[in-house]
């Protein structure tokens, strides 16, 4: 939780200062190139991170070295075309998308990308072992480094054209810096969970492809189904501006859904475990509970957000953004049902089964492009969230009804726990208020 805070925290307050310094179209350009580059991102979480901790935590010690070598031949073997394909793409991209200076933000990043790559390989090891201090302080570094140079930037203390590009290639070289000292906090946090005799192991680079490009097809399918809306905004609309009123609408929303982001990277190492232990009834009851537990601490701020649209959007961009208050009304209903989404990926991928979570996400992008391109064309800026949501609720019905015929999960069950989740988290609340040891 503190992880998924510190990056929306500082995130926020560099969001803040950058809609202030920058005009609404270079903000949609940095909008767009922060979620392509996390789509491309996805390719080393997808192959690598669910595989690599699954089978550490369900294969003998004795094998480890081996696990551990092969996910470090794969990750390197990532590194090299991801960065290749943020080297190339960008400039594609720039032209069909009318995001001025996207080719240049991508080139600076695929140099990023070979630097995170040590970060995220020892981040994977540390949660396999349910070890979280290093990915949060590694987190922590990467987005106030983003805050310090924004505010340096926005307050004159490095003197930048505020309506130049340069900004945004300021922030993007801020990210190299950071990846860097990252892999460095994350690997003495690591250390102690290294496993002996680390051999590049060819057989377990190819076991963990086996396992994870089915995870690797849902995680390019989900972040394409996010980028979908963005995208398309562009395509449609020719212009960047659309891409920032809505992304500043999505980056509200974000605060919504921390607790999804936090939980999901407790459950999965739970819920493999559980699927060798107690099989379908025990994940499904993991899952009820986990929902509920987002659930509990989404809803108050999804009212929270739903009832002052107008302030918050004032407070985040300021009056130049006041169309997206209309987009953020709509946005937020995301919060809803994305617990419901995220939990459904990580029991299908953590009971063995990554290749059907990656057709229903597949299946939801595709259904995402078909939505967003009618909405879009019809009603402008406020359709991309519209048909996002549409998309959202068809999703929603079909993956209910595989969860309650494979494992017996219930929608009655998640409501029946929410009461007791609110009571574990004010009895949880009291007693840290008292300063009372916990039993």
């Amino acid at each position: 939780m503190g992880d998924r805070v510190a990056a929306l925290v500082f995130g926020f307050g560099s969001m803040w200062m950058l809609t202030r310094m920058t005009s609404v179209p270079l903000f949609g350009v940095w909008v767009f190139f922060q979620g392509f580059v996390a789509t491309v991102e996805v390719a080393r979480s997808g192959l690598i991170q669910n595989a690599l901790i699954r089978y550490l935590t369900t294969t003998v010690g004795s094998e480890h070295g081996r696990i551990y070598g092969g996910a470090w031949l794969l990750n390197g073997v990532i590194a090299l075309i991801g960065a290749a394909v943020l080297w190339f793409a960008g400039d594609g991209l720039e032209v069909w998308l009318h995001y001025d200076g996207l080719g240049l933000l991508t080139k600076i990043y695929a140099v990023t990308f070979l630097a995170t790559t040590p970060m995220w390989q020892y981040n994977y090891l540390q949660q396999s072992h349910l070890e979280f201090r290093g990915p949060f302080w590694t987190t922590v570094l990467r987005y106030s480094t983003m805050f310090v140079l924004t505010a340096a930037m926005y307050f004159g203390y490095y003197e930048v054209d505020l309506d130049a590009l340069a900004v945004l290639t300021t922030l993007a070289y801020g990210q190299l810096v950071a990846a860097t000292l990252g892999a460095a906090i994350s690997y003495a946090y690591a250390r102690e969970f290294l496993p002996e005799g680390v051999t590049l192991d060819w057989t377990w680079a190819r076991k963990l492809i086996d396992y994870g490009k089915y995870v690797f097809g849902t995680n390019l399918s989900s972040m394409l189904y996010k980028q979908v809306d963005t995208a398309m905004l562009g395509a449609l609309l020719a212009s960047a501006s659309p891409a920032a009123i809505y992304g500043l609408a999505i980056r509200i929303t974000s605060f919504v859904d921390v607790p999804t982001l936090a939980v999901a990277s407790i459950v999965f190492p739970e819920s493999s475990r559980a699927s060798a232990d107690g099989g379908p009834n025990a994940q499904a009851r993991m899952y009820e509970r986990a929902v509920a537990g987002i659930l509990s601490l989404t809803l108050p701020a999804l009212v929270l957000v739903g009832l002052l649209p107008g302030l918050l959007v004032s407070i985040a961009g300021g009056d130049k953004y006041a169309a997206s208050i209309p987009v953020l009304q709509v946005t937020v209903l995301f919060s809803l049902f994305i617990p419901f989404a995220n939990q459904f990926g990580t029991l299908l991928d953590a009971s063995g089964a990554p290749e059907l979570n990656f057709r229903y996400t597949l299946a939801g992008m595709l259904l995402n492009v078909v939505f967003n391109y009618l909405f879009i064309s019809n009603m402008g800026v406020i359709g991309a969230p519209l048909g996002t949501l549409a998309t959202y609720v068809v999703m929603f019905a079909f993956m209910q009804r595989l969860l309650n015929k494979r494992f017996g999960v219930s929608l009655t069950n998640v409501a029946r726990a929410l009461p007791a989740t609110y009571a574990s988290l004010f009895a949880f609340a009291r007693q840290k208020l008292k300063l009372q040891p916990q039993p």
